[in-house]
């Protein structure tokens, strides 16, 4: 029975959903909150009165038709976790199937549930983090391939060692992913996962994403000094990239101080309030 479970999450992503057929029943609701770094899953059951039994039994075969669409919402949200500049969740795990296991597990085993009792329903939720003891980010994408290889620059300008880095991107259109890059004018890439620590994309992951541009809750993030940049507007890159001016990649990599804080991904993107905000999708049948 789990390996058809496992198969049938296979077939679900690699078959072409629909989420919005006309006529179709609204279940659950998948949101996707770059901002508190989580996945919100609901998965909803209806209590169907039969011929046999009463209402408990009724009720408990509707809090496993519950569990069944929380998986199933699940399953869907991997085509709303972006991954990089390339690839989508669901990409990843067509072109890695290694994967589907330990993701698939992942969720059954989720035992945070918050239970809802209506007259009709039975309605579970879970809050998947992305990153900490029980991250999810680290069973899609691996991080620290080439930790604290950063490129040389000349012309390093030296004003202090900085704590993190704050970067404004707002206006520019730019979209959150677990796995952002920063590139100088010049197209080399600056800052990826590749080049931070394991640990400390399992932690916090690579960015923290905000639309508050004094990133109130976040400050320690980046320390009591950061250097704060302005992205630039490059319309040559995909809108998970962030471009900075040559003279601030001479700041930003300016010593090892600052190299190492960038190892620790003390970095914080702010982007627009409607793209920053939660990603939200009703899944139907």
């Amino acid at each position: 029975m789990d390996r058809l479970k496992k198969l049938l999450f296979v077939f679900l992503l690699l078959a072409v959903i629909r989420v919005n057929c006309a006529g179709a029943e609204e279940f659950g609701r998948i949101t996707v909150n770059w901002v508190n770094q989580e996945l919100n899953i609901t998965g909803t059951g209806y209590i169907i009165p039969g011929e046999r039994g009463n209402y408990i039994q009724w009720q408990h075969e509707a809090a496993q038709r519950a569990k069944a669409d929380l998986i199933r919402n699940f399953i869907l949200s991997m085509y709303l976790l972006r991954l990089d500049a390339y690839l989508f969740a669901s990409d990843l795990m067509k072109l890695e199937p290694e994967r589907n296991d330990p993701v698939y597990n992942y969720i059954s085993n989720e035992k945070k549930l918050a239970v809802q009792y209506t007259d009709n329903t039975v309605v579970l939720r879970t809050n998947l983090p992305f990153y900490g003891m029980n991250g999810l980010a680290s069973l899609l994408i691996d991080a620290g391939a080439d930790t604290g290889n950063f490129p040389v620059h000349e012309g390093y300008v030296f004003s202090t060692n900085f704590t993190g880095v704050v970067i404004d991107a707002r206006g520019l259109g730019r979209e959150p992913a677990f796995a952002p890059r920063i590139f100088d004018e010049d197209h080399r890439e600056v800052y990826s996962i590749a080049l931070m620590a394991e640990e400390s994309f399992k932690r916090w992951g690579a960015v923290q994403y905000t639309d508050d541009p004094f990133y109130t809750g976040f400050e320690e993030r980046v320390g009591e000094n950061p250097a704060r940049f302005v992205a630039l507007r490059n319309d040559n890159l995909i809108k998970t990239d962030i471009s900075l001016s040559n003279d601030d990649v001479n700041i930003l990599l300016q010593n090892d101080v600052t190299k190492y804080n960038l190892t620790e991904g003390r970095v914080i993107i702010i982007i627009d309030k409607v793209i920053v905000k939660s990603t939200e999708m009703r899944s139907k049948i």
